[in-house]
Formats: C-alpha cells, structure tokens, sequence
C-alpha cells in the first residue's frame, strides 16, 4: 500500500486534488487487500478415540450454534457443514440415529476500527506570469515551496471464530448443555477444530464460509501448529460450496 501512496501523492505537485488522490489510492490498496482472506486453523485429534471412516456404519449429525444466537444462522451453517460432510463422503443423518456428532459454534470478536495517517511530501513548483500594459511586458516568476501533507482514514476489522467437535454420540452420557460446548464430550471427541478469520468484510455469512472451508481442509487431521489458509471469492471450494448450499 505505501508504494501505491507514494506515487499518487509525488504525482501531484500542486497538492490541489491530493485528498481525492489519497482516498482512490486508499480504497483501491484496501479493495486488493479484501481479495484474500486468512484463517488461521489449528486441529487436533484424538489418541484414544478413533476417528470415523466415511465407509461402514458412520453416520454424522450435525449440530450448529451461533453467538449471539441466531437460530435462522445456525440453521444455514449447519447445512454448509452437512454440505461439506458429504462432499467427503459422509452419510448425513438426524441426531437419534447418528453414530457421530459435529458440533459447529461460530462467534464474532468485537469490531476494532484504527485510524491511520500517512504523510507525504509535496514538492515546491513555480510559475512564470507575463502582464502587459502600453506596450511594456513585465515578467514574474512565482515560488510555491514544498509542503508535508498529513492525511487520515480508518479501517475496521471483524474477527470471527468457528469451533468444532466430532464425538461418538454412543460415548456420551449427558445431552448437550449449552449446546456449544458440551461439558462431559471430551472422552467422546475424536477430532477438534479452531478457525479464526479478521478482515474488513463486516458479513459474518460470508466469514463462514471461509471458516468451514478452511477448517474441513484438516478434517480428520492434526495439524500439530497452527496453519494458515488463504481463501477467495473466486476459490472453486468457496464457489462450490455457496453454490451446493444455496436455497
């Protein structure tokens, strides 16, 4: 982004148009910068509960909650999930009679706005008046000295988190109370997922299709660090799952 400043702003000597010239270079950094998105993903499975094949007898429910709850949202992220289940070969079923479970919770961080400044200089120029009169020419050069110009805009980045659990539903005693994190799940679960993604775009439907895509690229997989995914609008896994997902 600073290259780009830096050429709109030397360009522009008498510093007439150079807020107009700062916002289009602003915005158009700020547009580049939206075309990729990164979530950080990090996954572990279990030593002791075996992962579920897609052949057999595995049959996978899912269970999805939102905060703040939105249960219209949940319903929509759970069936991107169960999309994305079958895209791997699962059978999905309703929750008495799977043999697995997905629980998928997704919340949002709090808004943070910056505001950032950016100077640049603006070098002196002159100019050569001629006036007549009778006759007579009279010539005069005139010296604008160079000048720092101070500019101001702010961004807003939104944060949003996907987590996810897959147990054995048989292995679990105690029904889901609250339904995003079940308290006595842990000897069940046979694979666990955290997604986070911060960016400017403030529509959390479509941060959730960048956070399931992302996170199921693990699914199965203990990624033993965090890993970072680099996704876009035009990723044919984000493309086909909007368009697999879609009323």
């Amino acid at each position: 982004m600073a290259s780009v400043l830096s050429h709109a702003f030397g360009g522009n000597r008498r510093g007439f148009a150079a807020p107009v010239v700062v916002l289009a270079a602003v915005l158009a950094a700020v547009a580049s910068g939206c075309a990729t998105q990164e979530v950080t993903v990090t996954t572990f499975l279990s030593r002791d509960v075996p992962f579920p094949s897609p052949e057999g007898a595995t049959r996978i429910a899912v269970a999805a909650h939102t905060e703040p709850s939105s249960p219209l949202f949940a319903e929509e992220i759970r069936h991107k999930a169960e999309v994305l289940l079958e895209q791997f070969g699962y059978e999905v079923a309703p929750l008495d009679e799977a043999s697995h479970v997905l629980q998928v919770s997704f919340s949002r961080g709090r808004a943070r706005t910056v505001t950032h400044c950016v100077e640049n200089y603006v070098p002196g120029w002159s100019v050569t008046r001629v006036y007549r009169h009778r006759g007579h020419e009279v010539f005069v050069r005139e010296y604008y000295p160079g000048r720092w110009e101070r500019h101001r805009y702010r961004t807003t980045s939104y944060t949003r988190y996907l987590d996810m659990i897959l147990y054995q539903r048989r292995r679990r005693q105690q029904p889901a109370s609250p339904p995003g994190r079940p308290a006595d799940a842990d000897s069940a679960i046979s694979w666990r997922a955290s997604a986070r993604l911060s960016g400017s775009d403030p529509d959390p439907r479509h941060a959730v299709d960048y956070l399931l895509v992302a996170a199921f690229e693990y699914f199965g997989v203990d990624t033993g660090e965090q890993i970072t995914e680099r996704l876009s609008d035009h990723d044919p896994r984000i493309e086909d799952l909007r368009d697999a997902a879609r009323p």
